[in-house]
C-alpha cells in the first residue's frame, strides 16, 4: 500500500495499518509533502517501516524525478 500524505495532512494511517497487518501487505508511505505534520501524536513516517520522498518537480522537495527510501529495518 502507498498512502500519500498531502499538503501537511496525515493519510488515516490506522485504518490503512489496521488493513496491512490483517492481509500481511506492506506499506510505504509518501511523507514528502507532510515535513513535521502528525498523525495524533506521531508525526508521518515515523509509524511504518518503510517511507519514501519522491522528487518529482511539483514536490516540496524537487530535484527531477528522483526519489528516497528510508527504512528503520536492518538488511533492507
Amino acid at each position: 500500500m502507498l498512502p500519500i500524505h498531502l499538503f501537511a495532512l496525515p493519510a488515516a494511517m490506522d485504518k490503512i495499518m489496521d488493513i496491512a497487518s490483517k492481509h500481511f501487505i506492506p506499506v510505504l508511505e509518501d511523507s514528502c509533502q507532510s515535513h513535521g505534520a502528525t498523525n495524533k501524536s506521531h508525526q508521518t513516517g515515523s509509524l511504518n517501516s518503510y517511507i519514501c520522498y519522491p522528487f518529482f518537480p511539483k514536490k516540496n522537495i524537487t530535484s527531477g524525478e528522483d526519489a528516497l527510501i528510508s527504512t528503520n529495518q536492518p538488511n533492507s
